[in-house]
């Protein structure tokens, strides 16, 4: 788990945070409340994000596409104040680090908070939601960061995840 120091630190050099996947699909899993799931955009071969959902939805679980898909979700923790976590459902990738913790706090001041002007709608296109959530570059997709942000003008959190690091071999004991 990351501090919230440690959180707000990386949020001050990076303020963009976004799930995204290389090899496969993610089922991202959530605790304490539902998604309503607005989006999951699928990438086509160049790169262009398409909804594949009909309708929004209510989800306690859904599948990150790979390859630079995205969910776009809303969630409201009116009634939490504390520590919770968020995972892949894969349970080898789960117990090997593709989890974090959540602190959701009670004042917005307190948190990394960045208001939009405005919030994804189910009918938007790709790139009306990216011109709102701009995609990762390549560079940034070695990343795993998040952020749950909430429209609402009268509050809101935004939430920065965790940075997975690409692993550096140690090349004394691989030759050995």
């Amino acid at each position: 788990p990351v501090s919230r120091a440690e959180g707000q630190r990386r949020f001050a050099a990076d303020p963009e945070f976004q799930i995204s996947m290389k090899g496969n699909d993610h089922p991202f899993h959530i605790h304490i409340n539902p998604m309503w799931v607005l989006r999951i955009d699928v990438p086509d071969e160049n790169g262009e994000l398409h909804n594949i959902l009909p309708e929004p939805c209510w989800m306690d679980t859904a599948a990150i596409p790979r390859n630079g898909g995205r969910i776009v979700f809303r969630s409201r923790f009116d009634d939490f104040a504390g520590y919770w976590i968020h995972h892949c459902h894969i349970l080898a990738h789960e117990d090997n680090g593709m989890m974090a913790q959540i602190e959701c706090v009670d004042d917005a001041m307190q948190a990394n908070y960045r208001p939009r002007e405005r919030a994804a709608e189910f009918g938007m296109s790709g790139k009306a939601v990216s011109a709102i959530y701009p995609p990762p570059s390549a560079e940034l997709r070695y990343r795993q960061n998040l952020t749950f942000v909430d429209p609402s003008p009268i509050g809101g959190y935004e939430y920065p995840g965790f940075e997975l690091e690409i692993p550096v071999l140690d090349t004394e004991e691989t030759e050995g």
